[in-house]
């Protein structure tokens, strides 16, 4: 069949999707795509150049094919092609896949929330758009994929995490990391420089509880930096110094401990030193929209007991709907299914992929070759370049292991490091 008829409603027949018509299909022959696409947008997959692809947007390879359907999440409120997520399936497609996103279908009006609307973004439109991409590719290329998978972080974590809970026979696999729960907001805005200074102390009170002072924590649950020992504590901050105050409590477990809190707090500072916070935008959305159901709902007067009722009536209210947190994954495991996924352990990573932490470059393509070989991974390649140019090589352990390093051989090299439970208590080099 010619290329042209091919790519348009005459050679791709309507997807059937279950208790859903089909109304319109609009596609797109696009040629000689050429483009960067950097880790930072196709994530957990690495950088690659798109040279002179040719497609036929639905996201299908004219040739080429590696007879493989890779489904993307979203990030944030984020579904559509959005720029990253447009740069994200360029690369899918530059690696021979045909790629499959979604709109979610959603849209959030203020005063009111259309919980079939939500029940679309939080799960059915991604199960209706991996029906959707298995039908198209059977119509393009005349057979269905081999193997279908699904790559996603933070919101598309969650989204994974959704459909091997509720949906087992979508993909085979699934890359997904960082999964966001329920939003949250933090109602205390301290300036940058008090959440560097925290975040300093933390790496350097337990850097080298693994042998290496490299700067990365890795043994988090036997670092024993409290944050509130620190009141009291004068410390840098600008041309001036500071000290923090002896007030506070937890309201949650809260991130890691050398965790940059950067990534999650943001503040706006006078020159008097007095901070107003800059929510997360889509934890504002959530709680203006779908919890207190008034856009103009003043973040700035919530007090602990309001955030308590906040969070409160969100679980209430959503977290049949959107929750993602249940352990259960017998049926997606029982079918063969296989999931690789990170979080906030991988040491000194931010949030999905930063330049300075651990980041396991190869995490797709090992969740590939254990759903298509059998060989699961007893580790995690990962690697960081640090502010010095110096490059870190090393491993992420299954969870609850964790990477040991012997205590001899080049501590940049992964051939020095194996993954074990707890700490053991290795002898020095000497006594070997």
């Amino acid at each position: 069949m010619d290329l042209l008829v091919r790519c348009s409603g005459l050679g791709i027949s309507y997807p059937h999707i279950p208790g859903a018509t089909v109304d319109y299909l609009h596609t797109m022959h696009v040629y000689d795509v050429s483009t960067y696409v950097p880790e930072s947008a196709y994530i957990k997959h690495g950088p690659i150049n798109v040279t002179d692809a040719s497609f036929c947007l639905a996201w299908l390879l004219t040739d080429t094919w590696n007879e493989r359907l890779m489904g993307l999440g979203g990030g944030g409120f984020h579904c559509r092609l959005y720029p990253q997520n447009m740069m994200a399936m360029l690369g899918a497609v530059a690696e021979g896949y045909a790629a499959v996103s979604t709109d979610c279908g959603h849209n959030m009006y203020p005063g009111r929330v259309g919980l079939h609307l939500l029940e679309d973004f939080a799960s059915v439109s991604q199960h209706d758009a991996a029906l959707i991409g298995k039908s198209v590719v059977k119509s393009f290329y005349g057979r269905e994929p081999s193997y279908s998978y699904f790559s996603g972080c933070s919101q598309g974590g969650r989204q994974g995490m959704m459909l091997a809970q509720r949906y087992p026979t979508a993909y085979d696999g699934a890359v997904s990391s960082l999964a966001i729960y329920l939003p949250e907001i933090l109602v205390m805005y301290p300036q940058s420089c008090e959440l560097d200074y925290l975040t300093t102390m933390a790496a350097r009170t337990c850097d080298d509880f693994d042998g290496v002072v490299d700067g990365i924590v890795t043994e988090i649950d036997s670092c024993n930096f409290n944050a509130f020992d620190m009141g009291g504590v004068h410390f840098p901050c600008g041309k001036s110094d500071r000290s923090f105050s002896k007030d506070g409590n937890n309201l949650w477990p809260g991130v890691d401990i050398v965790s940059n809190l950067m990534s999650i707090l943001s503040s706006q500072c006078s020159s008097s030193g007095k901070c107003i916070g800059l929510p997360v935008a889509f934890s504002a959305d959530w709680i203006r929209l779908a919890v207190k159901k008034n856009p103009e709902f003043d973040l700035e007067s919530v007090t602990q007991e309001e955030f308590m009722r906040i969070r409160g009536a969100s679980v209430r209210d959503y977290v049949s709907i959107i929750g993602s947190d249940d352990p259960d994954l017998t049926e997606f495991r029982d079918r063969g299914g296989k999931m690789l996924s990170f979080h906030g352990l991988a040491p000194g990573l931010g949030h999905c992929w930063s330049p300075l932490g651990f980041y396991a470059f190869t995490i797709f393509d090992d969740m590939v070759a254990w759903v298509e070989r059998g060989q699961e991974p007893s580790y995690l390649p990962a690697s960081f370049i640090d502010e010095d140019g110096t490059e870190h090589d090393g491993i992420l352990c299954p969870y609850l292991e964790r990477a040991v390093y012997k205590r001899f051989g080049d501590p940049l090299s992964r051939n020095s490091y194996f993954c074990a439970a707890g700490m053991l208590d290795l002898p020095d080099r000497d006594d070997l």
